[in-house]
């Protein structure tokens, strides 16, 4: 199988290849974004010898390794550095694997579709990769000489506030029409026919048509209108509070002790 060299970042220095696995175990990894993500823990090879994937053993699961192809690793020999093409969310949510043990065809075609579909550049061909001999007895952590600490880590919840608009209240000016009907008192004016006698005197003036025209008047209504200022609508914002309770979930990190091949006191 054919891999991509590791190249090394240091002037001076070589490619990276399965004899170095002693000087970079312990190398602090860091993703694309120059983001700690964990320490180098094994190293796998192909049947040729050419380093295929290497273990980065992260914070956020305790005893596992993340699998990360060793394809366009950068190592930088004099910060004791490892630096791969992928996120820190790529890694995380690697296939995480026994360093002890041997990487088969199946798991290697799952390691690589993984970080094909993270656009990583994976060789095609699938070989079982096995940890060199250095890969295995180093891969276990002892504390036979001294002390060992592991940190351990929680998150904390941080709950803020943040004004967003909600909603709002559209006000919008209508016409609206009614009948109005109010009592009226119109005058007009009438003729009245009144015959008198006469005292018989003799007419000077009489057998000629004549015309007579009496004008007559009368109320009539008379509309009209004029808008005025009936009242005034105000609108103001009023602020109310209320209780409410946040949740979310936070992670913290725990260990379980597990023990082998304890002696008994005597």
């Amino acid at each position: 199988m054919q891999t991509g060299d590791i190249h090394s970042t240091a002037a001076g220095k070589g490619n990276f290849t399965e004899s170095d696995f002693e000087r970079i175990s312990g190398f602090k990894a860091y993703d694309r974004a120059d983001r700690d993500i964990g320490t180098v823990k094994a190293l796998w090879t192909d049947p040729s010898g050419e380093p295929a994937y290497i273990g980065v053993q992260t914070t956020w699961l305790i005893g596992r390794t993340h699998v990360v192809p060793a394809f366009d690793c950068e190592v930088n020999m004099v910060a004791e550095t490892v630096r791969v093409p992928y996120t820190q969310d790529d890694v995380e949510g690697a296939p995480s694997f026994d360093p002890d043990l041997e990487i088969t065809p199946a798991v290697e075609r799952e390691v690589k579709e993984y970080y094909r579909m993270r656009g990583g550049r994976i060789p095609e061909q699938e070989r079982a990769m096995q940890p060199p001999e250095n890969a295995r007895a180093g891969s276990r952590a002892t504390a036979a000489e001294g002390d060992v600490t592991i940190p351990l880590h929680e998150e904390k919840l941080d709950i803020g506030k943040e004004s967003v608009e909600v909603g709002g209240v559209r006000l919008k000016k209508i016409v609206r029409t009614e009948q109005v009907e109010r009592p009226l008192e119109l005058k007009r004016e009438d003729v009245v026919i009144e015959r008198v006698p006469a005292g018989g005197e003799a007419a000077q003036d009489a057998f000629h048509r004549e015309n007579i025209y009496i004008p007559l008047r009368a109320e009539v209504p008379v509309v009209s209108k004029e808008a005025r200022v009936k009242e005034e609508v105000r609108a103001r914002k009023t602020k109310k509070t209320k209780k409410e309770v946040v949740s979310d979930k936070v992670r913290r990190e725990d260990i379980d002790i597990e023990e082998e091949g304890r002696p008994p006191y005597h």
